[in-house]
């Protein structure tokens, strides 16, 4: 891989766009990269988007991530053969390897089979007593054994169950994913003639997979990891060589001991539980599962699939939610991701026009790693377009990503040049960039409380400033940069003296105008600067997570509070500079309803909203207001019911100025909650109607 860069799975979309741009069918392919032959890819089959209609580059973005694909995988005796032919032949020496046993590449084969359940593509097969109490409805912990992280189950328990479903993790589940990662970094460090290609890649697939599945629900989820004092003493007698313990054989019947750990993790656990908390045990080993049940522990039993349950098959990324039929969607980008820490390396490939590539590795020999990419999610990438001369465009009209960039007059340049920078890179040296020095990071709601203050009182010492954003002085550069370019400050030695235009904004704060305090800060050029840009930006196209440099988080934050901008979660951020009227916003409004809505006539309040920033480039706030301004004009009949929404749309939020205890702040309002739209209402979900006139 030439020149790889490390890119967010939100970063890697504009390269996914690319290879789908000329072939909506697209090839993908896998492979390992000490097992398999310097040329060989084993192949996955195709993934096929489907964009509307209008061939916008805006809805190729939306397929992509919105999960408006299918994947058409192989014959099962096709991946088998294309496996045998991957690894017949290896770059390791000048040796042939030793005859393959069909067993162990049908079983590598068969791992194949969890990837749908693990991107939920698929659901796992429950015993049908445990699917009858899904979902739950009252606290429930689950402990789960290795089987369940590596076939999915645990996947589908933390995306569908919780929080109800309170996962643990055994200390003894840890230990065998740790050691097949050892084994498997073993093997690939031996010398060329003493490698196993086939063991090599079952403990690739196997280790990889199941510390991906742990980092992800430890770093991006709640769970709990049990640890107890069972793995003292007693897992360090199993391997005394004792006389009593060779007679048990336990060297044969170790698993069975790692088993009975797990078992008595459950145990522990029940014995602190309060009376009447539900313990499960999740498993896919029958006998686990056995031994569960003769000693009282409710197993949580599924099938563990193989590759039938993959190969010969199609996949769609969008499926209805197991209990309540609402879409559930799967990026392709989330589907690259998976195979790259499985295998090693993916690649999607174009099928016809220019040949485009998009590699995607996540370990290789010349390749490194350290924590922040396991925190950011962070994969190694390579775009390849052979048969076209690479052009740079970084104008925001014509569907691709721009590059905010601003000179020393604080004009926008959208045809700047910029060296491509890694994450990590970006991370280390965020503040040597041209973008960087000119945009400026402060906290947004340090600022309203300054505003606040300066407004109360007129003048404050640089003491009581301070103290009044609670910061350094080091750190007060850009809050008086910011403020004293549209003169709402006066800076007089050591004081600062407020003007009429931070009296003005002060009110646009404690009345929440949204349009009067965006029109009081476009006196500032740097926020000027801002909504232009994002006013040119193209409806329905995200903003890349570093489009702001180290000013990020302050640049998305005043635009989401003053309406030019809004972020969907796990998406993007998205420009939203349209302002229909009232009759206009009517029709918008119930043709994005109309195309949510499925067989229910009722949508989640905050799937309207996103699909309005995503699609018609409308804030929510401002969606909120023309609905309301609907209901009074009798054009739009609005409905609600439902009470309580789902806890795992909490993450869809959008910032908002409010007033709290006097005192101005920024907080977090939560869309997929029915009091947002209609405040006074907690019902969670949504009927729109035209009334007729």
């Amino acid at each position: 891989m030439l020149n790889p860069t490390l890119k967010s799975q939100s970063d890697v979309v504009d390269d996914v766009v690319r290879v789908f741009r000329e072939s909506p069918r697209c090839l993908v392919a896998v492979r390992e990269e000490t097992a398999f032959n310097d040329t060989e890819y084993l192949s996955l089959g195709a993934i096929q988007v489907f964009p509307s209609a209008d061939g916008q580059e805006g809805s190729l973005r939306a397929a992509v991530q919105r999960g408006m694909f299918e994947w058409f995988t192989p014959r099962f005796s096709e991946a088998l053969s294309g496996l045998k032919r991957c690894t017949m032949t290896t770059q390791l020496g000048d040796r042939k390897h030793q005859p393959q046993s069909e067993a162990r590449l049908s079983s590598i084969v068969d791992l194949f089979g969890s990837i749908a359940l693990r991107n939920g593509l698929r659901n796992p097969a429950f015993d049908p007593i445990a699917l009858q109490e899904m979902p739950f409805v009252k606290p429930t912990t689950i402990v789960c054994d290795t089987s369940g992280i590596l076939h999915g189950a645990l996947n589908f328990i933390s995306r569908y169950l919780s929080p109800l479903a309170r996962i643990k993790v055994p200390a003894v589940v840890h230990m065998e994913i740790v050691n097949l990662a050892d084994r498997f970094l073993r093997n690939r460090r031996a010398k060329p003639q003493q490698v196993r290609p086939l063991h090599l890649i079952n403990d690739h697939f196997l280790s990889q997979i199941g510390q991906r599945v742990l980092l992800q629900l430890e770093l991006h989820s709640n769970i709990e990891v049990e640890r107890t004092l069972l793995l003292g003493d007693p897992l360090r007698a199993a391997f005394q060589q004792d006389s009593e313990l060779r007679e048990l054989n336990l060297s044969v019947a170790i698993r069975s001991y790692v088993d009975r750990l797990i078992l008595e993790t459950a145990r522990q656990h029940r014995i602190h539980a309060p009376t009447g908390h539900r313990l499960m045990l999740l498993t896919s080993d029958q006998g686990l599962a056995r031994m569960a049940l003769a000693e009282g522990i409710e197993p949580l039993y599924f099938r563990a699939v193989g590759a039938s349950a993959f190969f010969d098959n199609h996949f769609a990324g969008t499926n209805p939610h197991p209990f309540y039929g609402d879409p559930q969607i799967t990026s392709i980008p989330e589907v690259l991701w998976d195979l790259a820490t499985m295998a090693g390396e993916v690649k999607l490939a174009a099928t016809r026009g220019s040949q485009r590539t998009l590699t995607i590795r996540s370990i290789s020999k010349e390749l490194t790693w350290v924590p922040h990419h396991s925190y950011e999610d962070l994969l190694w990438t390579h775009y390849s377009e052979p048969n076209l001369r690479l052009k740079s465009d970084h104008s925001p009209t014509n569907g691709q990503q721009a590059s905010l960039d601003i000179n020393d007059s604080g004009k926008l340049n959208n045809n700047v040049e910029k060296p491509v920078e890694d994450a990590s890179r970006r991370s280390v040296d965020r503040g040597t960039s041209h973008t960087d020095r000119l945009l400026l990071k402060f906290s947004v709601s340090r600022l309203m409380r300054l505003i606040d203050d300066l407004d109360g009182r007129q003048e404050l010492s640089i003491e009581e400033v301070l103290s009044s954003l609670g910061v350094k002085q080091s750190n007060l550069r850009d809050y008086c940069r910011f403020l004293e370019s549209g003169k709402a400050i006066i800076v007089d030695v050591n004081r600062w003296k407020a003007t009429p235009a931070l009296v003005r904004i002060a009110v646009a704060i404690r009345s929440n105008d949204v349009d009067e305090l965006r029109r009081c800060f476009m006196g500032i050029g740097t926020f000027r600067v801002l909504h232009d840009y994002l006013t040119k930006y193209q409806v329905g196209t995200t903003l890349r997570p570093s489009e702001f440099g180290r000013a990020n988080r302050t640049y998305r934050t005043l635009a989401e509070i003053t309406g030019i901008g809004a972020s969907v979660y796990d998406i993007g951020f998205y420009a939203t500079p349209q302002r229909p009227a009232v009759d206009a916003f009517a029709d918008i409004g119930l043709k994005v309803f109309d195309r949510l809505k499925q067989e229910s006539e009722w949508i989640a309040t905050g799937q309207w909203l996103e699909e309005l920033i995503m699609s018609e480039g409308i804030h929510p706030l401002y969606a909120r207001k023309q609905l309301q301004a609907c209901s009074e004009s009798g054009l739009v009949r609005r409905m609600t019911e439902g009470s309580t929404s789902e806890t795992a749309f909490d993450r869809h939020t959008l910032r908002v100025v409010d007033t709290m205890d006097g005192v101005p702040t920024i907080r977090m309002e939560y869309l997929y909650r029915g009091d947002f739209l209609i405040p006074g209402k907690a019902s969670s979900s949504l009927k729109l109607e035209r009334i007729a006139q």
